[in-house]
């Protein structure tokens, strides 16, 4: 048998009906203080349908959560994110093929691919995943987050710590439930 690599649109998997539930926790310590504030949330992101953008771009309308409506499309050298029907300057979600190193342009600040990890949330464990890095690009407060995406699934966490004035955050997005086509 022929050991095929997966293509690198299979780490952002788009069709109809696609959908990825998350959980989430936020925990907030203050200083000087015994408080700790501990959020948890649910959030769902739905592939809905393929649309055409003012641009005349086709892309894929995604549902997510609280946030309305985003739109992807994949190339064969990024996945780009359009915040609206009339965006015309999309950002890189996702440079392809994802390799260890690989570093792009996120309106936040920079991304990075670092290199692959088992992870296991409560979806199940994935194999494999692509360990990106988010490089906030903020003087003040130049804190991580870091994105797992599982082959053929997608995101499957996300985690960013920072602390600002002596407060600490941490915040944790874990899959919960995937359903791809």
């Amino acid at each position: 048998s022929v050991c095929q690599k997966p293509q690198a649109a299979d780490y952002w998997p788009m069709a109809q009906g696609n959908q990825w539930t998350y959980r989430g926790v936020n925990i907030t310590t203050y200083p000087d203080s015994a408080d700790t504030t501990i959020e948890e949330n649910a959030s769902t992101w739905k592939c809905c349908s393929l649309v055409t953008l003012n641009s005349g771009i086709q892309a894929w309308a995604m549902a997510v959560t609280g946030g309305g409506l985003v739109y992807f499309k994949e190339t064969t050298d990024a996945v780009l994110l359009y915040d609206g029907v009339s965006d015309v300057e999309p950002d890189t979600w996702l440079a392809l093929p994802l390799e260890a190193g690989k570093t792009w342009i996120y309106p936040m600040g920079s991304m990075t691919a670092r290199d692959k990890e088992d992870v296991v949330v409560p979806a199940g464990s994935y194999h494999n995943c692509w360990k990106v890095v988010l490089n906030i690009a903020d003087p003040e407060n130049p804190d991580s987050m870091f994105i797992w995406f599982a082959p053929n699934v997608g995101m499957v966490l996300m985690q960013s710590s920072q602390e600002s004035g002596g407060i600490s955050h941490i915040g944790r997005q874990e899959l919960t439930n995937a359903e791809i086509q």
